[in-house]
């Protein structure tokens, strides 16, 4: 007796997928290749910031020991120029032409001065290709002053913010800072202040100034609760006395030029805790 085949009174099951299914396949592995970018990016951008602390230690103590040769420390180079200019890396102390790099009367800021320090050009860039901020307290770079002692006296006011040296804070944006969320690392008030601080515009390049003197990206707006980032105390240059900004409350306020922030990497998406900066300091009694 012949058998016939028995066959099912469904449809028979697709071999491929349903629209619906790719749909699903296609999300997931944008969401993979989007936090795989994320991955990649995180880890070139701490690779270059790792390279831009190794070039500042490298700086640090080339200035250190210019100080003990010649009894002041290096000013800065200028920031906007290019390689091909004669003064490229060089330490310019006119005042006439740093005055618009003059923060608060008291400091000094611009460029590494790598030829005056004697040190290859890479030195003076950071892992991003751009220049490394020199910001160094102004009665310290004059000859022939004896400076052995503490730094000079501040009566606080705006004209002399930074002659008793700079103010380097670690933790929020917050103006006096006194709360257990903001600490005084470097404090002028008690003659303990930094000489110089040098840092890096971190992966964002907000206020960086490209090796050939461009200006990358411009400086957060610190007066908008939208970007109030903490590095963003660190991009600034001119010759006004003191930065805007805006608490984690949306209150307007003002931190004094002299102060710089020294803090843990986080370049989370957290703007009230976004810090992508490398910073070395160094006090008076250390040099």
């Amino acid at each position: 007796m012949r058998i016939l085949p028995r066959f099912s009174s469904g449809a028979r099951a697709s071999d491929g997928f349903s629209l619906v299914e790719l749909s699903v396949v296609i999300a997931i592995m944008s969401v993979m290749a989007t936090f795989g970018l994320e991955m990649a990016a995180n880890y070139l951008n701490r690779t270059a910031t790792s390279i831009s602390r190794e070039r500042m230690v490298t700086v640090d103590e080339a200035i250190a020991q210019f100080f003990s040769v010649y009894g002041r420390l290096p000013c800065p180079a200028l920031k906007t120029t290019a390689p091909t200019t004669t003064t490229y890396g060089l330490e310019d102390c006119t005042i006439t032409i740093l005055t618009s790099t003059t923060i608060g009367g008291g400091l000094l800021a611009g460029a590494v001065p790598f030829r005056t320090l004697n040190l290859p050009m890479m030195y003076s860039l950071d892992g991003f290709t751009n220049k490394v901020n020199y910001v160094v307290t102004k009665n310290l770079t004059l000859a022939g002053v004896d400076y052995t002692g503490q730094f000079g006296y501040t009566g606080g006011d705006d004209t002399t913010n930074g002659v008793a040296g700079i103010e380097v804070r670690s933790g929020v944006l917050e103006q006096p800072c006194s709360t257990t969320k903001c600490q005084v690392l470097a404090d002028p008030t008690t003659y303990t202040g930094a000489a110089y601080v040098l840092f890096t515009s971190g992966a964002d390049q907000r206020g960086a100034i490209s090796d050939r003197g461009n200006t990358r990206n411009a400086c957060a707006n610190t007066s908008a609760i939208s970007d109030r980032r903490i590095d963003s105390q660190n991009c600034v240059f001119g010759s006004n006395t003191v930065r805007g900004y805006m608490n984690v409350n949306g209150v307007a306020s003002t931190i004094p030029y002299n102060v710089f922030y020294d803090n843990r990497y986080n370049a989370g998406l957290n703007l009230s805790s976004y810090f992508d900066d490398a910073v070395i300091w160094r006090s008076k009694a250390r040099l």
